[in-house]
């Protein structure tokens, strides 16, 4: 190869840009940027073919990443499912608990069959709390009072034949306690049976 003279002005900017592109190939980050803008300029170049070599580093961190990715989407999925599920739970245990103490509340079929329509209707989740809507739509109707005799309950007139406690309750005069129970207890029942909502 035949001498060239150069000045020293430019054999220094040589030297430094040998120095700068030497520093370049030594560092594995640089040295791929190099490569590939070698390829945009000169794809022929032997340099050029490094840019679209992949470091197996990069292989395994990218693969760990998608695996990491996948793993941590599962565990939200899954979090996400065990959520849901708890409150469904909770749900069902809300409207069984409140059908539950409806019927201990003596509710019939047809009644908790209106809570329930009605549930449905309004987006109403609690069966107590639809019940009570219910009753303030539907209120029992009113208790019908004897009309026979004076003022309405005729305590004055004789029993008659068919009213068997009555006569004992006289006889005993209101002593016998499992009587009273008993009377009591009766009339509370035909009072509750006249409600049609339940």
């Amino acid at each position: 190869m035949p001498a060239v003279e150069i000045d020293e002005a430019e054999l220094a900017r040589l030297r430094s840009v040998e120095t700068r592109v030497g520093a370049l190939l030594k560092n594995p980050g640089a040295r791929k940027k190099l490569a590939a803008a070698v390829k945009d300029v000169n794809p022929k170049d032997p340099l050029a073919a490094e840019a679209d070599v992949v470091d197996p580093i990069d292989q395994r961190f990218d693969a760990l990443q998608k695996e990491l990715a996948a793993e941590r989407k599962a565990r939200e999925e899954a979090e996400a499912k065990r959520t849901q599920d708890a409150t469904l739970a909770g749900l069902a245990k809300i409207r069984t608990d409140g059908i539950a103490a409806l019927r201990a509340d003596k509710w019939t079929d047809a009644g908790i069959a209106a809570v329930e329509k009605l549930m449905e209707e309004k987006g109403i989740l609690d069966p107590l709390d639809a019940a009570a809507i219910y009753e303030r739509n539907h209120p029992p109707p009113t208790p019908i009072a004897p009309t026979s005799g004076s003022g309405g309950w005729n305590f004055m007139a004789a029993p008659a034949e068919d009213q068997t406690d009555l006569k004992s309750l006289i006889e005993t005069k209101g002593e016998s306690i499992p009587l009273v129970d008993k009377m009591a207890w009766d009339a509370i029942q035909e009072v509750r049976g006249a409600s049609p909502r339940r």
